[in-house]
């Protein structure tokens, strides 16, 4: 049982109660970019990757490759949430800290390929290994509440990490189109628990991540300064297995729903490039099954959306700026009157939270063949909620803050 409750707090971490959801990751399931540009310039992705980066992003533009090329990415993270619950006069404050997490996270392969025979047709080809679902960080949890005054710190390693294998073509360089295929990859997840009270026991768990899927995607150039692309990566079944230090486990079976976005770029000058992105959430249709139960992850949640924006100035060494405004499967609590019941009672909001995110970064030619990125990004989500506690009618009000700082680099080489 005790397994059990440590499973709902942490996957099903919109429908089961607000600790859940701070309690380890803002979202949990949302992907990796995995490209310094990209990320600098916003987190679009679809247009704005670099180099080999594009078979994880947009593998049709591996055949706008001119020469062999690999890329080399990492990143750290670190931040905070805090929540401030107040009741009966009293308030109380929990917070988990992120302490800094260094993390390589990705490489890439990518080269072009001419037809002797069609000087109108190109194709490139391309693969890697990237992180898709990032549960590497590090949390320390303090509390002063009057029942819960205990401190743990918890490490979690590994993710869902990935192989991946695709291919592009493009027509009269101005007709894009690739698919790609992933495919698990030493997808080892594992967390150690160490408690301040010897009333707990210091606990580990290993476990493994398997899934596969496509993506498909398409690029078309409108004219010099506007090209379009589109990306569709298919719905998969994620299998997730634990076990513990005691050899209990768990298995679940995750719906993964399918991700569509569109893009563009734009060039209104040669020292200025422009770059917007749309992106599906479709928090609904993500599903749970296991030995216990069969339900929607996040309940009845309403669909969301993932809007980014960024920026580029300069040619060799350029600055790089954007923002992003996406729904995370964050929700508040809400009580209404049960007339069967006769009494209050809690349920969550259908409306996913929304995260605000700036970034920034710098791209260098350190010469010909290499090149260095780094990127910076800011996250942030606040909100305050009221309710009725239902047991006794008692008014609540809490207060929640959440940031995460995200830095990274990515190298290439052209050969």
């Amino acid at each position: 049982m005790k397994k059990n409750v440590f499973l709902v707090l942490l996957v099903l971490s919109a429908s089961v109660g607000l600790f859940g959801q701070y309690g380890w990751t803002l979202n949990m399931f949302e992907p990796e970019i995995i490209d310094a540009r990209a990320e600098a310039l916003g987190r679009t992705s679809i247009l704005s990757s670099s180099g080999a980066n594009f078979i994880f992003n947009n593998p049709a533009m591996l055949s706008d490759l001119s020469q062999k090329n690999v890329q080399f990415s990492g990143r750290s993270v670190f931040g905070k949430n805090e929540r401030k619950h107040e009741a009966n006069g009293e308030t109380n404050k929990t917070e988990h800290e992120y302490p800094l997490h260094m993390k390589f996270n990705g490489f890439a392969f990518g080269m072009p390929y001419n037809m002797s025979d069609n000087e109108n047709l190109k194709l490139g080809f391309g693969a890697g290994f990237r992180t898709y679902y990032d549960l590497g960080f590090n949390i320390h949890y303090e509390s002063d509440e009057e029942n819960d005054n205990y401190e743990w710190d918890k490490k979690f390693h590994g993710g869902f990490n990935t192989l991946v294998l695709g291919s592009g073509f493009n027509y009269k360089e101005k007709f894009f189109g690739g698919v790609s295929f992933s495919f698990p990859f030493l997808s080892n997840i594992s967390s150690e628990t160490k408690y301040s009270d010897d009333y707990y026991e210091d606990d580990e768990t290993e476990g493994t991540m398997t899934g596969s899927f496509f993506t498909l995607s398409g690029s078309y150039i409108l004219n010099e300064n506007i090209t379009i692309g589109a990306r569709l990566r298919t719905s998969f079944e994620l299998e997730w297995e634990m076990e513990y230090d005691d050899e209990d486990d768990w298995e679940n079976d995750i719906t993964i729903p399918s991700e569509f976005g569109l893009a563009i770029e734009m060039k209104p000058n040669r020292n200025l490039k422009l770059y917007a992105e749309y992106l599906t959430r479709n928090f609904g249709d993500f599903e749970i099954e296991n030995y216990y139960f069969d339900q929607d992850l996040y309940g009845d949640s309403d669909n969301g959306y993932s809007l980014r924006a960024g920026f580029e100035v300069g040619t060799n060494n350029v600055f790089r700026g954007g923002l992003f405004i996406q729904s995370v499967p964050i929700y508040e609590m809400e009580s209404y009157y049960n007339e069967n019941w006769e009494e209050w009672e809690l349920r969550n909001d259908e409306k996913p939270q929304t995260e605000i995110g700036f970034t920034t970064g710098f791209g260098m030619k350190i010469n010909q063949n290499l090149s260095f990125d780094i990127f910076g990004a800011y996250s942030f989500l606040d909100f305050d909620e009221s309710y009725v506690y239902y047991y006794d009618d008692e008014q609540v009000s809490n207060e929640y803050s959440f940031y995460k700082i995200k830095i990274g680099c990515s190298m290439g080489y052209s050969f």
